[in-house]
């Protein structure tokens, strides 16, 4: 289960939610963006967290494009094993 994408998305949600208006002008949703880099913010794992303004202008284009599944961090994909085998203790 990706509970933990799920409580990310929410936590981007609730940050970027007013600054996702579309009725906002550039400049009224450039000054919310620049207030909310201006901050820290409470994590849903409880810690403190600061959030760049380039980073939350990315998460108002991802939702204004494909909604709250847009919000979640990617899933990572694991590559394909090593071709070489480890090395040996000498």
């Amino acid at each position: 289960m990706d509970d933990w994408r799920e409580r990310e998305a929410l936590f981007r949600y609730g940050l970027i939610r007013e600054a996702s208006d579309p009725a906002l002008s550039p400049g009224e949703r450039g000054a919310l963006v620049r207030a909310l880099a201006a901050r820290l913010h409470e994590q849903p794992s409880g810690g403190l967290r600061a959030v760049g303004r380039s980073t939350a202008d990315r998460w108002v284009r991802c939702y204004r494009a494909g909604g709250f599944e847009a919000l979640k961090p990617r899933r990572r994909e694991v590559g394909p094993p090593p071709r070489c085998s480890p090395r040996r203790p000498r």
